[in-house]
């Protein structure tokens, strides 16, 4: 379940049948078990933007010599990270990193965008079991909106 909303949530290829399935899925759980599945997307967000730029950062990083390679990449912070970078390589990598942190606003406001259109669409259906559904489409839909401003300090704290 959680790993589905995470592909959603991130994946550069958005496949909206299968989102709006797991979607439906919450929507049959109840208000205990799908608590506030916006929150839950939305932690996956900040997650892999946390997880993609440090990607970034160790594809243009030096191994601290006096530990194992494998020890270092495990343990270090961004910080030291950014440190061991060849000052060659760090026009490089910012655009990488901008590339990357961009990708992330585009494919929130994606979704931000989807959630308006699904909502417009559900709003036309009227059968008992879509009125749990529009409740999931309208909660993700304000967790989205509310949190833009959430997202951008994110990403901008990872640069």
């Amino acid at each position: 379940r959680s790993d589905g909303l995470r592909v959603a949530a991130v994946s550069a290829d958005f496949d909206a049948e299968r989102y709006e399935e797991i979607l439906k899925a919450y929507s049959m759980m109840s208000n205990e078990q799908a608590l506030s599945v916006g929150k839950e997307l939305l932690r996956h967000v900040s997650e892999c933007i946390v997880a993609v730029s440090r990607q970034c950062m160790l594809m243009f990083a030096a191994d601290a010599a006096h530990e194992s390679p494998a020890d270092w990449l495990r343990k270090a912070q961004l910080r030291d990270l950014c440190r061991s970078m060849d000052p060659t390589h760090f026009v490089d990598c910012t655009a990488k990193l901008y590339e990357h942190l961009c990708d992330f606003l585009y494919r929130h406001q994606f979704l931000c965008r989807w959630h308006e259109y699904r909502m417009q669409g559900a709003e036309a259906e009227d059968d008992k079991g879509s009125a749990r559904f529009r409740e999931i489409l309208r909660e993700v839909q304000s967790e989205l909106v509310a949190s833009k401003r959430n997202v951008w300090h994110h990403i901008s704290q990872q640069v």
